[in-house]
């Protein structure tokens, strides 16, 4: 961005880079011209004017998981941010793992999202969360249809705060649970006459105290 320093019209006042990382996913051979390629954000730097000839830096750093098996996609798994380079301590890191299921193709389904104080090796948790799948109480155990049942957020040392979702067979949630054990279902109906998997005409949501919300939609 420009703006007007010291009387200096156009002057730099902040700036911002972005560096990439690049893995080749697959080689067709030599009859190819290209092969194919993946492409992340490695890095975002930002540039921010302090006093004249002097920019104040602060960075961020994403890693990716899979790098060994390039028929896996990558997956961000750490976010480390930097904070101010010419000072320490306001650096926090976001760290994520996931359920896979390579034999179905099923990825980017995470299982925790942490963040710590400090750099990616910090076990000053600041904040965590976890997602369970399709009805399984392990935490990591590998998805079938992707539905997230289970969720769980660390609120102290060893309390957490849940919420559970229900779905149905077309993978609509249909109750919620939270984590007072209030009750919200939703049920959805179609045209007469037309089959279960057709679009709903109309939505109905309940809550726990009973209250309705009705949503019409018009058919197509």
């Amino acid at each position: 961005d420009l703006g007007t320093l010291a009387g200096q019209p156009d002057s730099k006042v902040w700036s911002r880079r972005h560096e990439y990382e690049r893995r080749i996913t697959h080689d067709p051979g030599p009859d190819f011209l290209f092969d194919a390629e993946w492409v992340g954000l490695a890095s975002t730097t930002e540039r921010i004017y302090s006093s004249p000839d002097v920019f104040r830096e602060r960075r961020s750093r994403t890693t990716y998981n899979h790098a060994a098996d390039p028929l896996q996609p990558p997956q961000p798994s750490t976010t480390l941010e930097e904070g101010w380079l010419d000072v320490s301590g306001d650096e926090r890191c976001s760290i994520t793992s996931y359920a896979d299921n390579p034999a179905d193709g099923m990825f980017v389904y995470p299982q925790v999202n942490k963040k710590v104080a400090g750099d990616c090796s910090s076990t000053q948790v600041l904040t965590m969360s976890e997602t369970y799948y399709d009805g399984s109480t392990t935490l990591g155990a590998p998805p079938s249809r992707g539905n997230p049942t289970r969720q769980r957020t660390l609120i102290a040392d060893g309390r957490w705060s849940e919420t559970t979702t229900s779905f149905d067979e077309l993978g609509r949630p249909v109750k919620v649970t939270d984590p007072r054990n209030a009750e919200t279902t939703t049920a959805y109906a179609v045209a007469s006459g037309a089959p279960a998997m057709q679009i709903p005409t109309r939505m109905t949501v309940t809550n726990a105290l009973g209250h309705q919300t009705v949503t019409s939609f018009h058919p197509e």
